[in-house]
């Protein structure tokens, strides 16, 4: 608060109050999420880990009560909690969410009501489309010789359609797959609930921890879900101390880059390198009773 002056949603959360609480004004912090991002094809709100916001409460007195402050920078917020830049992109993965949520909703949760209610909508829509003549891409198809008034749609129309069926496909299976490989990468770093803006740099720069945890795990070792990297590490070095200190010098170097907005300089990189190749050495050899 008088020395950096910067800081994530709790810190100025917390410091407001604090400040109000230091002059006799009842306040506390209060953490929930920052719905934002609105899915236009369901009608809803998408609530993500990364919406996950803090701010302060402050009692305002007995006839106004308690009114929530908010004391982060509000572009700091807007630019944190910001969905996908409008395009071809976010509209695929609005509708890959709109489809699983139906899906969820409509079938795992065996809700009769609604599953039936959904698709007797989807069979209307898709009833109605079909009926309606798409007159311009008739026309279009006759020019190109591909549409006949008498046969309709000839073997080459069908042929094109499914193959601009077929690379609309391949192309939504690789956005997903690459979507899902960049989850499942910033969820194994702890950045999850990080901007994707700000993830993807610092997915970058944490690219030997992943390469650490990715041997480790070839060895058969394999950090819980419930546990720090710092407390992992030294779980390892208490288990086999002359082989898990790199363990420990490589978490060290991840907390420096990843709280402690460390850049990886030639030296760090060195370093980084040398732990990464004795940890693998040490993990190879048999080990001795």
């Amino acid at each position: 608060l008088f020395e950096h002056q910067q800081g994530h949603c709790e810190l100025f959360a917390s410091a407001l109050a604090a400040m109000c609480r230091s002059i006799n004004i009842p306040a506390r912090v209060v953490t929930g999420y920052r719905a934002s991002e609105y899915n236009t094809l369901g009608g809803y709100y998408v609530v993500r880990h990364n919406h996950a916001h803090a701010w302060a409460e402050v009692n305002a007195g007995p006839t106004i009560g308690w009114r929530t402050l908010d004391a982060t920078p509000p572009s700091e917020v807007s630019a944190e909690h910001a969905g996908d830049t409008p395009g071809w992109l976010a509209a695929t993965r609005q509708l890959y969410e709109y489809l699983e949520f139906t899906w969820v909703r409509s079938v795992v949760a065996y809700d009769e009501r609604t599953r039936q209610s959904v698709l007797s909508s989807m069979n209307r829509k898709i009833t109605s489309a079909l009926s309606a003549e798409p007159e311009w891409l008739i026309n279009l198809w006759t020019r190109v010789g591909l549409w006949s008034p008498k046969s309709g749609l000839r073997w080459a129309g069908w042929a094109l359609l499914m193959a601009g069926a077929t690379l609309m496909l391949g192309t939504t299976t690789s956005l997903l797959a690459a979507t899902w490989r960049r989850r499942r990468l910033r969820r194994k770093l702890g950045l999850d609930t990080m901007a994707p803006e700000f993830a993807k740099p610092m997915t970058r720069r944490l690219r030997f921890y992943l390469d650490y945890t990715e041997l480790l795990e070839r060895h058969g070792y394999h950090r819980p879900a419930w546990q720090t990297p710092a407390v992992y590490a030294d779980a390892l070095h208490r288990e086999r101390p002359e082989t898990f200190a790199h363990a420990v010098a490589l978490t060290d170097h991840f907390y420096d880059v990843r709280f402690g907005e460390v850049e990886i300089d030639h030296d760090r990189r060195q370093a980084i390198n040398s732990h990464l190749r004795a940890l693998e050495a040490a993990l190879t050899q048999p080990r001795t009773s």
